[in-house]
Parts: C-alpha cells; sequence; structure tokens
C-alpha cells in the first residue's frame, strides 16, 4: 500500500508541474515535493539504524519537511481551489496529521522532552496503522504511512476519476481512524507516570535479581563491528549481568556463531549470562507450509549448533511462537509449538544440562495462557518461562494489563504446580521512544524492573534494545546519544547490586 501511494504522489507531482495553465508558485511547489520525496524516506528509513544511517541521521529533518511541503501543496490547492474540494479536504487533514506526528517523533529522536499529550498524536497515528501492520507499527522503520498529494484540475478518464475518489476515500478512512486512536493514546501515554516513584525491593542474597540488555540487532550473519562497539561500552558501563542476543536461522553460519562467540566471552568471564534466542526468517514461512518435518529437524539442527558453539546460559528456541511465529508460520493449532518446544529443550539438556531452556511469552492472549501453564508442567520438559513486558497501542495502560495478566497466570500455576518450581524471566522490556517519547519508554522500563524486583521468583529483568538496529526501541539513538532508559538502567544495577551487599 506505501509503494502504491508513493507511485501516486510522484506521478501526481511529474504531472501536475508540467500542466502550462498551473499558478507558476504552486506548480514549484509541486514539483519540489515530489522530487524529494523518494530521498527524505529513504533517510528516513536508513538513518533510524545506528549501524547503516549514522551519517543519516543528521539528516532526519528532511523527512517531517517534506511532509510539511506536501501539507502546503495539498493546502494550496485546497484554497485556490484546484481540484475537487470533496477529494482534497480529507487530503489536508490527513497530510496535516501526519506532519505532525513526524516533527513530534523528529523531536523525541533528538531528544527533546515535549508534553506527554503531544506523543499521542504519533501513537494515535501508529494505532491506525496497527490495523495493517500490527505492532510493527510502533517500532519498524519501515511502518510508515506516506503524505497524499493532492489532485488538481478536471480528470481526463473516467479510471482516473475512481483512483481519486479511492485515495480521497483512503485519507478518510485514515483520518477517521487515527481520531478514533486519539482518545485512549492521550490516555495511554500519560499512563505512564503511575511509575515515576515506583520503587525496587530489595532482594534477598540467595534470590538475586540480574538485569541485563538485548545487544546486537537480530544476527543474520556476522556481527557488525560498530554495533559491537556500541553495544559493549554501554552494557559495560552500566554493569550489567546479563546479555541476551537474538539470532535468525539464516545468521546461524560456524563463521558468524564463531565471531559472536569471541565478542560474548568477555561477559561469561565475568560471570554474566548469556541468552540466547532463536528467531524467525520471513523464508521460514515457505518451508513450513511445504515441508514442516524437515523445518523441524533444521531447527533442531539450530538448537544444535547453537548450543555446541554459544553455550548459552538460557535458550529460548522459539521467539515469540504466538506473535511472530504465527505471522510466520501462520494460523495453527494452540498446542502446534509443544513438540518443538519439547524436543528442543531435550537436545539442549543433552548437550548441556545446565542450560535453562525457556518458553517466551509475548503477546498475552489465550494461546500464551496455555503456553505458560503447560511451560511449567514437568511434562514439557522446559524450565519456565519468559515474558516480553512492553507497550502496545493503548501506552502504558497496555503494559498495565499485560503485568496483572502475569500475576494471574503465575497465580493459577502455582495452584496447579504448588512443588513446581520453574523459572521466570522477564526476556524483554522495552519503551517506543520516538512514538511516546524518551520519559515514558524510561517509566516503562522502571515499572517494569519494579514490578519484578517484588516478585522473588523472577530471576532477571533484560532491558532492550540496546540501540536503533531493526527497531525504534532502542537505549542509544541512531546518532549516538544515550537516551534516558540507560540511566534507569544503570540506577536499576547499582541498586539491586547494594542491596545484595
Amino acid at each position: 500500500m506505501a509503494v502504491l501511494l508513493l507511485l501516486w504522489d510522484v506521478g501526481v507531482a511529474g504531472r501536475l508541474a508540467r500542466v502550462a495553465e498551473a499558478p507558476r508558485g504552486w506548480a514549484t511547489l509541486t514539483a519540489i515535493a515530489g522530487l524529494l520525496l523518494i530521498p527524505a524516506l529513504m533517510v528516513r528509513v536508513i538513518g533510524s539504524s545506528i549501524i547503516d544511517g549514522r551519517t543519516l541521521a543528521a539528516l532526519g529533518w528532511l523527512w517531517p519537511l517534506v511532509l510539511t511541503l506536501v501539507l502546503a501543496q495539498a493546502m494550496l490547492t485546497l484554497v485556490r481551489g484546484l481540484g475537487s474540494r470533496a477529494i482534497v479536504t480529507p487530503i489536508v487533514i490527513y497530510d496535516a496529521i501526519l506532519a505532525a506526528a513526524a516533527w513530534i517523533e523528529y523531536a523525541a529522536g533528538s531528544g527533546s522532552v515535549l508534553p506527554h499529550w503531544l506523543h499521542a498524536i504519533p501513537t494515535a497515528t501508529a494505532g491506525a496503522m496497527g490495523y495493517v501492520s500490527g505492532s510493527a507499527a510502533l517500532w519498524s522503520p519501515l511502518a510508515i504511512a506516506p503524505p497524499l498529494m493532492a489532485p488538481a484540475y478536471r480528470a481526463r478518464w473516467a479510471v482516473n476519476a475512481t483512483v481519486r475518489g479511492l485515495i480521497a476515500m483512503y485519507a478518510l478512512i485514515a483520518v477517521v481512524g487515527v481520531s478514533s486512536e486519539l482518545p485512549q493514546a492521550i490516555r495511554g501515554v500519560g499512563s505512564f507516570s503511575r511509575w515515576t516513584l515506583a520503587p525496587l525491593t530489595e532482594r534477598p542474597p540467595d534470590a538475586p535479581m540480574r538485569v541485563g540488555v538485548q545487544m546486537l540487532p537480530t544476527l543474520r550473519g556476522t556481527p557488525a563491528p560498530l554495533a559491537i562497539r556500541y553495544d559493549t561500552d554501554l552494557a559495560d558501563s552500566a554493569g550489567v549481568g546479563a546479555v541476551a542476543v537474538t539470532i535468525a536461522p539464516s545468521g546461524a553460519t560456524p563463521r558468524a556463531l564463531d565471531s559472536l562467540s569471541r565478542s560474548l566471552e568477555r561477559y561469561r568471564a565475568d560471570s554474566a549470562l548469556i541468552i540466547v534466542t532463536l528467531g524467525w526468517d520471513l523464508a521460514e514461512a515457505v518451508r513450513l507450509r511445504i515441508a514442516p518435518t524437515a523445518w523441524e529437524r533444521d531447527r533442531i539442527a539450530l538448537v544444535e549448533q547453537v548450543m555446541r558453539r554459544l553455550r548459552p546460559d538460557i535458550l529460548v528456541p522459539l521467539e515469540d511462537p504466538n506473535g511472530v511465529g504465527l505471522l510466520v508460520a501462520g494460523d495453527r493449532s494452540e498446542t502446534a509449538w509443544q513438540p518443538l518446544l519439547t524436543q528442543s529443550a531435550r537436545t539442549a539438556h543433552t548437550l548441556r544440562p545446565r542450560t535453562r531452556v525457556l518458553a517466551q511469552i509475548g503477546t498475552f492472549d489465550r494461546r500464551d495462557s496455555l503456553v505458560a501453564t503447560w511451560a511449567d508442567s514437568p511434562a514439557s520438559g522446559l524450565d519456565g518461562i519468559g515474558y516480553v513486558l512492553q507497550p502496545g497501542f493503548r501506552g502504558g495502560v497496555s503494559l498495565e494489563a499485560r503485568l496483572q495478566a502475569a500475576d494471574r497466570w503465575r497465580a493459577v500455576r502455582a495452584r496447579q504446580f504448588p512443588r513446581r518450581t520453574g523459572e521466570e524471566w522477564v526476556l524483554l522490556t522495552a519503551g517506543f521512544p520516538w512514538t511516546m517519547g524518551e520519559l515514558a519508554q524510561d517509566r516503562g522500563i522502571w515499572g517494569v524492573l519494579a514490578w519484578a524486583s517484588a516478585r522473588p521468583t523472577i530471576g532477571g529483568v533484560i532491558v532492550g534494545d540496546a540501540g536503533d538496529y531493526d527497531t525504534r526501541r532502542g537505549l542509544r539513538g541512531p546518532g549516538g546519544r544515550l537516551r534516558l532508559a540507560y540511566t534507569s538502567l544503570r540506577r536499576a544495577i547499582r541498586a539491586l547490586d547494594d542491596s545484595r551487599r
């Protein structure tokens, strides 16, 4: 959809700039906006990553500027009566929302602390996009709603008039969607304040809580030296007790794993725990449908390779099976992942008995409830579960709902298996500084740390991501600047270390 809308914009801009009777200033503005649209989009996408866009991060203002130019073109078209009001009016409102959201995101990405209600605009925009792209609208650099050039003059062909009507209908639907998301976005962004003064609970020496960091982007090859340097500096300065990495099947080559092992060895020597999550490749979607048995064999072989070369202390065989897993594999039965998880745990325990194998809980729906209960049963062969606790489109309200769901499930498992002491971790807690603001990211992460510290069965919390790589939720921005949440990470580690002493 985004590609089609971009093609529309470029085509409209090129055609309108050549209209002989068009006002010169308006035609020039249209041409400039159309010319800069694709370069600005590339800066927006590539500049969101520390690895690929460190130099482009300084040009982050280009995308909101181009959105403003497109908005100006649409407004002039409406004011001068160059196009149909029924077509242009929803386009103007749509472009105004996108421009406002882009400027707010740019300010947040630059470190500016804005009033929390302003962040409701990009959060509501992401919420409207979420109907199409899911939760990725909150964190993916590829989740972008393109602006719309306003068409002018009478359409020469019936098909052109139809396309204009469809574009206007899309703009209207998007505006309605953002408007419907705005009230809960205002409430959600403001609700992070509930954790401002949340205290950390001291742990007894025999039940410590480790605090670590999610390092590096999802491994799809040899780790980038710049990412290793940045993340190593962050982990060392914070004094983390655990480091976590995610490995996609395509990145589990012997060379890549050996390189990663050398990078992690210093933490193992310093008694930090190594946590490895096995992620997903899009190509697995085809293989799962064509040859599911062969795919499962490949997954077990991946577990063997990771166990032999990395020797992790904690292994997560499947990343968010009921979230990302269902997106890749399609709809599956509620027990479809259980045999693979059991076999993965058996393989890992055979190769390294001290490794704990956890099932990851990330979507907090009925499927995850069943997985959580099953994973804590002796029959599963697993050692426990790990939560992914991050806000949804309702901000702090959705994060609080997930914390409450985790508590309910913990109570249910305690009743069903009173003698079972399965391990629990928060395998990832993160926030979204671009859409919800750095303050919301900081308070949300602190809230999860406070919640976990008050529950002695939770062995640790992983804060992520270390940087903006393939996600926009890092502790370090694309330009290298550390965000507010990094301070909370350090403060939590020092407070828990002092309590143990």
